[in-house]
């Protein structure tokens, strides 16, 4: 638990501006006597996004709702539900503002507001955030260019058994990145040749993402395993 802070002055959140809005989910406030459940679902954020997420009061009818990320960045996106529930609010009408932030940039990013109203009275002395909540990721993309590099690099076979072959006609040095549809580190080898081999028998059958990461270059692929 800890208590919410009451902001004398205008809070940096208010200047950001607002980022990847068709990533931004569904905002909505549930509220039961005088506890508040903020919900943000089907968020899409990056794979290793881990959120501490908490609640601020900008006046007395304004509170924040700041979702930092405090993961690391990954080359996949993933859909989360994340909610965080306060206790205690006294009554009245209010307005609550959501922001995010990223683990790759320093921007706070602007998720949208939705109003509440609490009418019975607080149980407690102070506001508490009493529970955060963050589901498992669901994998929805890849971050990927194509840039004619990249075009000479290729992975197969695809469906693949228990040998994968990278091959790199720019013989450019790298690493390959494979993750598991939750984006779980599987394995990871470094490009030392054209042609690079990588042991797939400890793979469970199934659906994985190869990332081949260049020295100035990224290329992304969906990944077959029999």
């Amino acid at each position: 638990m800890k208590s919410i802070i009451l902001f004398l002055l205008l809070i940096p959140y208010i200047a950001a501006s607002q980022c990847n809005p068709s990533g931004n989910g569904l905002l909505s406030a549930d509220v039961s006597g005088d506890t508040l459940i903020l919900r943000n679902d089907t968020v899409t954020r990056n794979c290793a996004a881990c959120y501490s997420m908490g609640i601020s009061r900008l006046s007395s009818d304004t509170l924040i709702w700041m979702q930092t990320d405090i993961g690391d960045v990954a080359y996949c996106h993933c859909n989360f539900d994340l909610s965080v529930t306060l206790d205690s609010l006294s009554p009245g009408d209010y307005v609550v503002k959501a922001y995010y932030t990223q683990a790759s940039d320093d921007d706070t990013c602007y998720i949208g507001s939705v109003p509440f109203t609490i009418t019975q009275p607080e149980s407690y002395a102070a506001p508490k955030v009493i529970n955060q909540w963050q589901s498992a990721c669901f994998t929805v993309g890849l971050e990927e260019s194509t840039s004619a590099f990249e075009r000479c690099i290729d992975i197969y076979p695809n469906p693949a058994g228990d040998i994968l072959y990278i091959r790199n006609e720019q013989d450019d040095t790298g690493t390959v990145v494979i993750s598991n549809l939750n984006g779980q580190l599987q394995i990871s080898t470094i490009i030392k040749n054209q042609l690079t081999e990588i042991d797939l028998a400890n793979l469970s059958p199934g659906i994985y993402f190869v990332k081949v990461i260049g020295e100035r270059h990224l290329k992304s692929y969906k990944l077959i395993k029999e």
